[in-house]
């Protein structure tokens, strides 16, 4: 029977933490022996083609033998990426500093690098991060699949920057959802005193450890497509309690709906709603709000409150203006590049003529033409709502709301 592996803590740059997964050299070492035998397959793959290729009459560089040219290519560079993969599951299950801690602090990781860099380059070095549960927005269990197969299990972490460290769980013996179960167990647990000055005086004799900075290659930023928005307040809840944070929100989110119904009634003719949406997809506990005051096809405002973080430990409120007319246009734009494509389909022999041989990038050119008539639409839009809104807006009004409607939230929020 397993032992739990909470019982073991260590001193970190983040304080104490506890190992929430255990090394599992066997299973390093099976995963080696599948990536052998991946690379071998590929390898065998090429050299079929390549010498069905010299064996079949005619000359090599033909149309017919161009796919299989291509094909013999590339089987050796991703043979060579799963011997690669192989070779350092090998490795990895030698290593010692191999480790994934969690603590009330914060989380403290030391494994192999096996980013695709590495893996191409046969490196077998390894990163080490202390990351404070305060530079944590979110984190999450994720599972990489092919056609709806698992192909690789891992724990996420998305700091404050935008970044995310991503940690394979099969560097450990335990399963994703035991390891992510491990974690909040973790955070809730600290060693006894006894326990502290036993690890205060191990770690005095040695070297001091510091937070380390994870390669480039680990970190990925996320890429974010939003309105702009001009922040209001920050709302601070670290002082409220955890389970309390996000019936907090939603007081805070009722005082401003009542704030906004009077500074915008029904009877001068504005429409104000309010939604709630997810800012993490990946916890669907975790909800934002956004408030639209509109009025016509020009007026209109849109007012955010975001939790920067899954715990709601500060939440964000922003305003940007929102109108109808541009919901209208986004709409308008989506529909004439369709239209472009389905007319499109009348000039498909012609455009297969003009490809020629690379004809079976057809599907291809045909999305970028969607792409392409859908920015030309949105654009060419985008001169009247202009003039509309340079004509057809009173700036002094407009201005005078939206100071309105950020003291209202600033009031709402204290």
């Amino acid at each position: 029977m397993k032992s739990d592996p909470i019982t073991r803590f260590h001193l970190s740059a983040v304080g104490y933490v506890a190992d929430v997964a255990t090394q599992s050299p066997r299973k390093l070492r099976a995963l080696g022996v599948v990536w052998v035998l991946v690379a071998l397959l590929f390898i065998v793959l090429a050299n079929y083609l390549l010498l069905q290729v010299l064996a079949s009459p005619g000359s090599i560089l033909s149309g017919r033998h161009q796919l299989s040219l291509v094909g013999s290519a590339l089987l050796p560079l991703i043979g060579w990426f799963s011997l690669g993969s192989a070779v350092q599951r090998f490795h990895a299950s030698k290593a010692e500093e191999r480790f994934l801690r969690s603590g009330p602090g914060g989380i403290s990781v030391s494994v192999p690098d096996h980013s695709l860099k590495a893996t191409l380059f046969f490196s077998f070095r390894s990163w080490r991060v202390d990351l404070p549960w305060d530079e944590v927005k979110n984190w999450y269990p994720f599972v990489q699949s092919m056609n709806g197969i698992p192909t690789e299990r891992s724990i996420v972490f998305e700091t404050q920057k935008g970044e995310k460290i991503s940690v394979k769980t099969y560097n450990f013996a335990e399963k994703q959802k035991q390891i992510a179960g491990n974690i909040d167990r973790a955070r809730l647990i600290s060693p006894t005193q006894a326990e502290q000055r036993t690890l205060s005086l191990r770690d005095h004799e040695e070297q001091p450890i510091q937070p380390s900075k994870v390669p480039s290659g680990i970190l990925e930023r996320q890429i974010h497509i939003e309105k702009k928005k001009d922040l209001v307040k920050e709302i601070d809840l670290r002082s409220v309690p955890a389970r309390e944070r996000g019936r907090c929100l939603e007081r805070v989110a009722d005082l401003i709906e009542q704030k906004l119904a009077s500074l915008f009634p029904l009877s001068s003719g504005y429409k104000c709603s309010r939604k709630r949406y997810r800012p993490f997809r990946e916890r669907k506990s975790i909800f934002g709000i956004r408030f639209y005051v509109r009025r016509g096809l020009l007026e209109g405002y849109e007012i955010q409150l975001a939790p920067n973080d899954s715990e709601y430990r500060r939440v964000a409120t922003s305003i940007c203006r929102s109108n109808r007319v541009s919901e209208i246009r986004k709409y308008i734009s989506i529909s004439f590049g369709i239209s472009i494509v389905l007319l499109s389909f009348r000039w498909l022999p012609d455009i297969n003529h003009w490809l020629g041989e690379f004809a079976r990038l057809t599907p291809i050119v045909m999305f970028g033409m969607f792409l392409a008539a859908a920015a030309l639409c949105a654009g060419v839009l985008q001169v009247p709502i202009s003039f509309l809104q340079l004509f057809g807006l009173d700036k002094q009004k407009e201005e005078a709301q939206k100071r309105s409607i950020e003291d209202c939230i600033k009031e709402a929020a204290i």
